[in-house]
């Protein structure tokens, strides 16, 4: 399980990111609360991960802090709502 990636932002953009991990680019889904609280570009961040893995999918879900990643994480468990409705709730 990833719990959290640090690195340096690349890219942002309302609903992603990417964070460049010694080289590797990895991106990110994220609301458009953690888009707000997000530095400028080539700044260092710490971001909290939800690494969801599906049949043929691998997505990393991000948070800026701990509540906003427990409330995805309550929302994705009731059913008819996945990651992506989660995440722009």
């Amino acid at each position: 399980m990833i719990e959290f990636i640090s690195g340096k932002l690349v890219s942002k953009t309302p609903s992603e990111i990417i964070v460049d991990l010694n080289g590797m680019g990895y991106i990110i889904n994220c609301s458009v609360n953690c888009y707000d609280k997000l530095p400028k570009l080539d700044s260092k961040i710490l971001i909290l991960i939800y690494f969801h893995i599906h049949e043929n999918n691998q997505e990393l879900y991000g948070f800026v802090d701990e509540t906003e990643r427990h409330l995805f994480k309550l929302l994705i468990g009731i059913s008819g709502i996945g990651p992506k409705t989660a995440i722009n709730m």
